[in-house]
């Protein structure tokens, strides 16, 4: 129950900062960026220095890291659509898979890395909520979207065929190649026709999640629109 509480207060609090003063939002939004740049940039270098080269940022969530903290930092309008889509995919993939799974990412990962994990995706998730408050997407931001989406899969092709990854467990790896299936199912015998299904349905669920990450930006965004306005005298 401990994901579900966690979960919980990560949602009671972007709400509350929803309706939070716009300063307060700002502060949020660049020392969030600030902290999680400075986090990522220690990390990497640090692999980089150990000549790990299979610690790529490769993973959805890393690239979201960086996506967000950069945009947000440097202002760039922009790319402020994508910084939120992928904040929010990321952000809010782990918090559910939380919810459910918590006792399992802290047997495998312990606590210390499931706890910076879980702020991690908290920020990201509030952070982009937050962002979804500032404009009201259209089908030029969705299009910006879907060409980030190819470009990070061809990435992800590419890499994996460059580097080879010593780690069993690299998700997107699993998801982008179908071992997803073997790896949750390992007693069944898959067919090609199996495969076709497999990857049909992650187009589906990624365009649901689009429709969901509208939804969601038309819902903030209007439920905002009262206040956006500040007047001064």
């Amino acid at each position: 129950m401990v994901g579900v509480y966690l979960s919980a207060i990560v949602l009671l609090l972007s709400i509350v900062l929803l309706f939070s003063s716009k300063h307060t939002q700002k502060t949020f939004l660049i020392v969030s960026a600030l902290c999680i740049l400075i986090y990522k940039l220690i990390e990497y270098t640090q692999y980089g220095l150990l000549l790990q080269p299979y610690k790529i940022p490769l993973e959805y969530s890393t690239m979201a890291y960086f996506i967000y903290s950069i945009t947000i930092i440097f202002n760039f309008s922009k790319m402020k659509t994508l910084a939120a889509f992928a904040s929010f995919i990321s952000g809010f993939g782990y918090l559910i898979s939380f919810m459910f799974l918590a006792p399992e990412f802290i047997f495998n990962n312990g606590i210390f890395l499931t706890f910076f994990a879980f702020i991690n995706h908290s920020i990201l998730f509030i952070g982009s909520l937050l962002l979804m408050s500032e404009h009201h997407y259209t089908k030029y931001d969705n299009k910006l979207i879907l060409n980030y989406t190819l470009f990070y899969v061809v990435y992800v092709v590419i890499i994996n065929h460059i580097i080879e990854f010593p780690q069993s467990y690299i998700f997107i790896r699993l998801l982008l190649g179908g071992n997803l299936l073997n790896y949750l199912y390992p007693s069944i015998s898959y067919t090609s026709y199996d495969y076709l299904l497999y990857f049909i349905l992650l187009l589906i669920i990624y365009r649901f999640a689009l429709h969901l990450f509208n939804y969601i930006n038309h819902l903030i965004f209007f439920l905002r629109k009262d206040n956006r306005h500040e007047y001064t005298i």
